[in-house]
């Protein structure tokens, strides 16, 4: 699903989401809405590894940023939580 932006407008913010609950994916698709240059790029059911990866929108490689809404389980508290994010975000590739 995308939505958001203008053909005309230069994109420069892609928006997705990963395992995120429908509040926040229409919470996203909203706010996207608002922002000039923004798209919600798409939504994916399944956590994103180095052996499953989906194919990514063109938006997703050609924004000048991205923003990934991540729905993670908390194991082992809000620290490694993140620590494990960003090591996920890091071997993550749009190219």
């Amino acid at each position: 699903m995308t939505s958001g932006g203008s053909s005309q407008e230069r994109l420069t913010q892609a928006i997705f989401s990963v395992c995120a609950d429908e509040a926040t994916v229409s919470a996203a698709i909203a706010a996207s809405l608002k922002i000039p240059g923004a798209q919600f790029a798409g939504e994916f059911r399944d956590y994103i590894t180095a052996d499953r990866r989906p194919q990514f929108a063109p938006a997703l490689k050609n924004a000048g940023s991205v923003v990934a809404l991540v729905d993670l389980p908390v194991r082992g508290g809000p620290r490694k939580t993140g620590m494990v994010l960003r090591f996920s975000l890091n071997r993550v590739s749009f190219v």
